[in-house]
């Protein structure tokens, strides 16, 4: 019996153009976590994207080997975007007076601006479709230039319905490209367990350390060109103006070489100057008289100075008059939000001759969480913390530490459980040899940035900047060096990231309406009725999966067999996600399977997903048994979902028919009430049918004997036929008898068509019966089984009293 299967769509834009934007809450099911759980690309091409940007090309994945698909939510997010001053005096950066600096924005793109966006349905491991989600920001891809580096990422965040974790999540680390932030969205309870999420270390790298080797310098250097093979000054750390030729990779603790063709900062990779949140280089000069410290990385405040470097002999504290060789600190990033945040700056490379040039390299800065929930229990640790410069074991001057990096924590409901956040700075690298002169230590990290939606124990202490050796004649261990600035926390988020709103918010929202197209059907022409059930998702609402239609037929429907299964036809479209088809859904979608439920006939259909602002109508056919009495009948319809906040059962596809299952009016598992609602009957008569019942009956008489005398018997036949198309059961039969005779006895003589014999054959007084149209009634008879085309004949004895017809 065949069905139709439609999808309907209908948007209207009016009044709030940017109405709540919602991926699929639950999506990746309730999970044990450990290890990492996000999947990083880079652009493919060169060059923006914007609000008009219909798909972004996507390369070199990393991470979790999850691959982004339809209705999955993604992370577009600036790393590096922003205007240097990049003059070799005490104004480079942008600010004149420290030499700490940038300016922003740029034109185009800023860093550190994020937004969330939902994978529209031609999304694929190799592009994010971003037609049903633009972009609000410009994003600019440009790794290698001469003038400002800019690179973007895109990021896979998983949707978990619930989550416990089992083991320390961390993020791959940034590699200049991609990486470096933990980013996930829990619909239900996520459970620290006593667990840590860890991105220490794992933001912008430190400058990477080398043996000076280059020619005397007269001056010291805020920015020269970069030259590692005629070396001068020590190298910048990257930060989100750019990324030097030399970096530290804390994975391996060893220096890479980006190549000679990388474009680096504008104007060189080399000196004192801070580029943006990286910490300055240390500066060699005058035959190795001097090494500065390099300078720490920079986020929730400004990294702290390097070490002043090596002097032989006595001399005043402070260096009075002598040339402040020292790696500054990276600048404050204080254009800080719950919808900007950055990795913690690299610390910039300690001044060095003598040891191996690694010894001499800045700590990476702390990674970026940004972490969604409904709700959060168990005691738990974030740890963004930058990394310690690299301490010199030999006589030279150590690393700038790292800054700490960013975190952004938000429960729904405001339960944290008992979290703390640790985004300190890495403390600045020691440089000493007991017993001789000074050489300089690093500066300390700055700091991270916290924000919190409810109470966290927050810690963001600067870096301690490293010491150099304790010498009477010298001015103690901080040598000129400082400490990293004391980072920013608050415990309560203000505004919402751009883009998709966490799971907890979009909860699917489904709305169920029944309908028939036969609202009469008329025996016994009538045979069939027919009823469409439409289950839409609101537009901003969240994706639900495993969806199922339910419909428990009126009894009398049932009464008669039906086809097993009704084949099922796809087309429409959805506002987000695949428009499904045969060949896209799971389960039963290709048949609506009709079971026996146990008040009657149960047509079910499985499994489909509602992405946001779709809808699913689904048509059937139902034989009305001819038996069926006339009257209006009313049936009500339900659906069920995979619940998105369920803590059992597995990812949320189609076909996961094992995971805990929802209908509107009920509850989730996180004790959240299922929003939208199934079809109640009584509030509608959109899917009533009335069953009307006509019949052709006729009855015939014929006497045995044609002229009667007194006193003698005859006989007649009655006979009864249904000549129409619908039964007539329980049918009455009423003879009216002429005058003059006495009737003793009646039989059934015959039947045909599967008609049966009336039972208890008796003459009786004749009484007044109902009248029912087209049909002859006998006072005591009643033909219980009367159907189509059949007929019963009856004879009946009569004696004559006097004259008869």
């Amino acid at each position: 019996m065949p069905t139709l299967w439609a999808v309907i769509l209908t948007i209207s834009l009016t009044g709030a153009a940017y109405a709540q934007t919602c991926a699929a809450p639950g999506k990746d099911g309730p999970v044990s976590l450990t290890g990492n759980v996000n999947t990083y690309y880079q652009p493919a091409n060169t060059g923006s994207v914007n609000a008009a940007t219909g798909a972004v090309a996507l390369t070199n994945p990393l991470g979790s080997g999850v691959s982004l698909e339809p209705g999955d939510m993604a992370l577009v997010v600036q790393m590096q975007c922003e205007n240097l001053n990049s003059t070799n005096t005490s104004a480079y950066g942008a600010n004149a007076a420290t030499g700490r600096g940038y300016t922003d924005p740029p034109t185009g793109c800023s860093a550190g601006q994020y937004e969330y966006v939902r994978a529209g349905p031609a999304t694929t491991g190799t592009s994010l479709d971003l037609t049903t989600s633009p972009l609000v920001n410009t994003y600019i891809f440009d790794p290698v230039t001469s003038t400002n580096r800019r690179t973007y990422q895109v990021i896979r965040v998983p949707q978990y319905a619930s989550a416990s974790l089992t083991g320390i999540v961390t993020a791959v680390p940034w590699n200049g490209i991609s990486g470096g932030i933990v980013a996930m969205d829990v619909t239900g309870n996520l459970n620290m367990n006593g667990q840590t999420i860890d991105v220490s270390a794992s933001g912008f790298r430190g400058g990477g350390g080398a043996v000076w080797n280059g020619t005397v310098s007269t001056i010291a250097d805020y920015v020269i060109p970069t030259n590692i093979t005629n070396n001068q000054d020590s190298m910048k750390g990257e930060g989100i103006v750019g990324t030097p030729r030399l970096v530290f990779n804390p994975s391996t603790a060893a220096v890479v070489d980006l190549g000679a063709t990388w474009g680096g900062y504008t104007g060189g990779d080399q000196g004192r100057g801070a580029p943006g949140n990286a910490g300055g280089g240390g500066n060699n000069f005058n035959n190795n008289r001097d090494n500065g410290g390099g300078g720490g990385g920079g986020n929730g405040n400004d990294g702290g100075f390097g070490g002043y470097g090596w002097k032989n002999g006595a001399f005043a504290v402070g260096y009075v008059g002598e040339l402040d060789l020292r790696g500054i600190g990276g600048a404050s990033f204080t254009q800080r939000s719950i919808s900007r945040l950055v990795l913690g700056g690299g610390g910039g490379a300690g001044g060095n001759n003598n040891s191996p040039g690694v010894q001499s390299s800045g700590g990476a800065g702390g990674g970026v969480v940004l972490l969604r929930s409904g709700s959060m229990s168990g005691i738990g640790t974030i740890n963004a913390n930058g990394a310690a410069g690299q301490t010199q074991p030999n006589n030279d001057s150590g690393g700038g530490g790292g800054a700490a990096g960013s975190v952004a924590v938000f429960s729904a409901n405001g339960t944290m459980g008992a979290l703390t956040v640790n985004a300190n700075g890495g403390i600045g690298g020691d440089g000493f040899l007991l017993g001789s002169p000074a050489h300089a230590g690093g500066g300390g990290g700055a700091g991270g940035v916290v924000f919190t939606s409810s109470g966290a124990t927050i810690n963001a202490n600067g870096g301690v900047n490293g010491k150099t050796n304790i010498n009477a004649s010298q001015d103690g261990a901080n040598h000129g060096a400082t400490v990293g600035g004391t980072g920013v926390g608050t415990t309560s988020i203000v505004g919402n990231p751009l883009g998709v709103s966490t799971g907890a918010a979009c909860l699917p929202q489904l709305t169920v309406k029944k309908v028939t197209s036969t609202p009469l059907v008329t025996l016994p022409g009538g045979t069939t009725a027919q009823f469409s059930i439409n289950v839409s998702n609101a537009i901003t609402a969240g994706a639900a999966y495993g969806v199922s239609f339910r419909d428990v037929l009126p009894i009398p429907f049932g009464l008669q067999t039906i086809a097993a299964t009704a084949t099922t036809a796809f087309s429409g479209t959805n506002t987000s996600g695949l428009s499904p088809t045969a060949a896209n859904q799971s389960g039963n979608t290709t048949t609506a399977v009709f079971g026996v439920g146990g008040t009657g006939n149960t047509p079910t259909v499985s499994s489909f997903t509602v992405f946001p602002g779709g809808s699913v109508t689904v048509s059937f056919i139902v034989n009305v048994n001819s038996a069926t009495p006339g009257t209006t009948y009313q049936n009500s319809a339900s659906v069920t979902f995979t619940d998105p906040t369920r803590t059992t059962g597995g990812a949320a596809t189609s076909s996961a028919s094992s995971n805990p299952v929802v209908s509107p009016g009920g509850s989730y598992a996180s004790g959240t009430v299922v929003g939208g609602s199934n079809y109640s009957s009584g509030s509608s008569t959109a899917e009533d049918v009335t069953v009307a019942a006509t019949t052709t009956l006729s009855v015939a008489k014929t006497n045995a004997v044609t002229t009667l005398t007194a006193g003698s018997t005859t006989s007649y036949t009655l006979t009864f036929s249904n000549n129409g198309g619908y039964a007539a059961n329980n049918a009455v039969i009423k003879d009216t008898q002429s005058a003059g005779l006495s009737c003793t006895s009646v039989t059934c003589a015959s039947t045909s068509g599967g008609a049966s014999c009336p039972t208890g054959l008796v003459l009786a007084t004749p009484t007044p019966v109902a009248s029912v149209p087209n049909l002859f009634n006998a006072i005591g008879i009643a033909i219980p089984t009367f159907p189509a085309a059949s007929a019963v004949v009856l004879t009946v004895t009569c004696g004559v009293t006097a004259t008869g017809q």
